[in-house]
């Protein structure tokens, strides 16, 4: 018996209509845009606008263990399952996040959020249908800076954020920043035992050390942590229960003999080498991440033992990226690169029990990714206001799963399943070309075409693993950017047409 899981359903789709947000957009003032893309403008403007900008204001709903899916187009996916990537992928300073805790996208040391929709993948590590969402860390000042804010609300919310920074030594500075929140009395109460539901905490923390060993080499080494409880998941059913009971208390309220309890972790560390050449940049990005779930599931959402889920997920992944890039002020901008990603992941594992079974049911499903893939892109004038953009990326994703499924009845364990494993290699040549028109100071044209691959997949929890397709979108888009006051103001208007073939959709398949 396959253990109850989100499925995924493929079908193409087409989807297009007016789309205020341009290719780029940001939640503090960003750079100008080449392409509906950001330009990078000097080293020293950068650092400097970093340094004097306050915290962008990112929330990013996190409703499956502190743990955020984000998307632009499409249906919002809303899982975070081993094996299957989101179709937005994030990045913290150049670094992949393969799971997403929201706080750590709004520590107070965050200086810029951008969202690049649709991109090729030409520009980073890894390419996704949606795009990228893009965070950037402040980054620390030789001048000693602290900044320290507390805030309380109702159903006993409290919290408080702050961000340490400054000089260590004449070429070395370091910044701290943390987050916490609480809410101490839940929004309904579990009537079996008396307990709170939907109460819950988490904290987040990252430290930063940026050292210039030279004139032309920095050097950022970065770590940060997530952790997050809370009472959830609290099912309430609204009609019948598989009892025929209607359930009791309030709107908020579950009668149920498992508290409810979902837990997660996830942290990592980074280092990011940056060698000015001749004439151009030498960028090296290497990290490690991990992260562990669990989850206590009263299925059943009756105060009977019929249904009832333990889920236990893990992950793990290291990167490597190197790049070759033009510099600052170059005439045309241009930038190679090749990456490296693994990532092991799975469910570790997944119990069933209750009156549905004659025993616990344990599934243990390991998935493995490596990935390779080498990007490039160039941007060149035309003429005085017009410039053309080109960008490339050849992508391998080698995958494989192992996974098997038991039922223990007494000391007697046995296979449901026979244990699998299987292997697949996925393919994909993606891109991006666009030309931008300066019409005035202020005002920019700009027409763009991407064609971008969501990678295939094998499905956990199904025997044998289904190959999930890769999912491809061609999107083309045209409008119109106005960027005044330095960036004070800023307006997009833009229509696009989205062309989906076999969407990745996520299910819930009930029974």
């Amino acid at each position: 018996m396959m253990l109850p899981a989100a499925q995924i359903s493929q079908a193409p789709v087409v989807q297009c209509g007016a789309d205020v947000p341009s290719a780029k957009s940001a939640s503090s003032p960003p750079a100008p845009c080449k392409n509906g893309r950001p330009s990078t403008g000097s080293k020293a403007q950068h650092h400097q606008a970093q340094d004097e900008r306050p915290s962008p204001i990112v929330v990013i709903p996190s409703p499956i263990g502190g743990l955020a899916e984000p998307a632009s187009h499409g249906p919002q996916p809303n899982n975070v399952s081993p094996s299957i990537e989101p179709p937005v992928q994030n990045y913290v300073d150049g670094v992949p996040y393969l799971w997403t805790p929201g706080p750590l996208f709004s520590l107070p040391d965050v200086a810029q959020v951008s969202m690049m929709q649709a991109a090729g993948g030409s520009d980073y590590m890894r390419g996704a249908p949606d795009g990228t969402l893009q965070v950037v860390t402040r980054t620390p000042p030789r001048a000693f800076t602290a900044d320290v804010s507390a805030t309380y609300g109702n159903y006993g919310t409290v919290g408080a954020s702050g961000y340490v920074a400054g000089g260590l030594a004449s070429n070395l500075t370091a910044s701290l920043a943390g987050q916490y929140h609480q809410q101490f009395d839940g929004f309904g109460t579990n009537l079996y035992n008396g307990k709170d539901v939907q109460d819950g905490w988490n904290v987040a923390t990252r430290g930063k050390l940026h050292w210039t060993p030279g004139p032309d080499t920095t050097i950022d080494l970065e770590a940060d942590y997530y952790r997050f409880r809370a009472g959830n998941p609290a099912i309430r059913n609204t009609g019948l229960s598989l009892l025929g009971t209607t359930a009791p208390g309030g709107a908020y309220d579950v009668d149920s003999e498992i508290q409810p309890d979902i837990q997660s972790r996830y942290g990592g560390a980074s280092l990011v080498i940056k060698q000015a050449l001749d004439s151009m940049d030498l960028t090296s990005t290497s990290a490690y991440r991990e992260g562990r779930l669990a989850v206590a599931i009263d299925a059943d959402t009756t105060e009977q033992d019929i249904l009832s889920i333990e889920q236990h997920q893990m992950l793990r992944q290291a990167s490597q990226d190197l790049k070759l890039s033009s510099q600052a002020g170059a005439p045309v901008s241009w930038a190679l690169g090749l990456s490296y990603l693994h990532s092991t992941s799975g469910y570790d594992p997944v119990i069933a029990s209750g009156a549905f079974f004659a025993g616990p049911n344990t599934l243990y499903a390991t998935s493995k990714l490596d990935s390779y893939a080498a990007y490039g892109h160039v941007s060149a004038p035309l003429s005085p206001t017009t410039t053309a953009r080109i960008g490339l990326r050849y992508t391998i994703d080698s995958r494989a799963i192992s996974q098997s499924q038991t039922e223990t009845v007494g000391d007697v364990v046995s296979y449901v399943d026979t244990p699998q494993s299987e292997a697949h290699t996925f393919h994909g040549l993606t891109g991006d070309i666009g030309v931008e028109q300066r019409l005035s100071s202020v005002l920019t044209g700009y027409v763009t075409y991407d064609h971008a691959q969501q990678s295939g997949t094998l499905l956990p929890n199904t025997f044998p693993a289904l190959t999930i397709k890769p999912e491809t979108l061609d999107a083309f888009r045209a409008g119109f950017k106005a960027v005044a006051g330095r960036g004070a103001f800023v307006a997009n208007l833009s229509a696009f047409l989205n062309d989906y073939t076999n969407m990745q959709a996520m299910q819930r398949v009930e029974g």
